[in-house]
């Protein structure tokens, strides 16, 4: 456990929460699949799969913003919308998988200072112009994908939560 949270640590405190997201989003990321088929069947598979593609970028996250903070919190925001993009066309526009850009566009305000303004707009255009660009365009309606809507609907509003648990440390006062 103290190889994972030596890997998260950053000196900056938001790049430290970026970090820490980013590896709970890669350390969840193989668990999806399981789900998918608990709900679906057989059906599911190859189709879940699909969304351990980004499973490595959600873990470089921390390497990445060891060289370049700025660019670690952007790169997790685009892995974030490029995973819900992706999983909404795989599963269709049923299975609520795009309710994902919600917490993506959150994010992207969350990770960003005041000076860093240009990243900030970048990170929230990324999911709010991949919603644009997906309406009407989501993936093909499967039979029993429906089923998942629950599921991302739950997974959605946890991660939302999560993600306000771990960004209040930073305006605890110090002592």
């Amino acid at each position: 456990m103290n190889a994972f949270w030596r890997y998260a640590a950053h000196p900056d405190p938001l790049v430290a929460t970026g970090n820490l997201l980013a590896l709970m989003l890669g350390g969840n990321t193989p668990f999806y699949p399981l789900f998918v088929y608990a709900l679906v069947g057989n059906a599911a598979f190859p189709r879940a799969f699909w969304g351990l593609l980004v499973l490595p970028v959600f873990m470089a996250v921390p390497a990445v913003a060891r060289r370049a903070p700025l660019s670690g919190r952007v790169l997790l925001v685009a892995a974030g919308t490029a995973n819900t993009v992706l999983c909404s066309y795989v599963y269709g526009i049923a299975s609520g998988v795009w309710l994902f850009l919600v917490p993506c566009a959150a994010l992207a305000t969350l990770l960003f200072r005041v000076g860093e303004r240009r990243a900030l707009v970048l990170a929230a255009l990324l999911p709010i112009g991949a919603y644009m660009l997906l309406t009407g365009r989501f993936g093909p309606q499967t039979v029993g994908f429906g089923a998942l809507f629950g599921l991302n609907a739950g997974s959605t509003g946890s991660l939302s939560l999560f993600m306000g648990l771990v960004f209040s440390r930073l305006y605890q006062p110090r002592a």
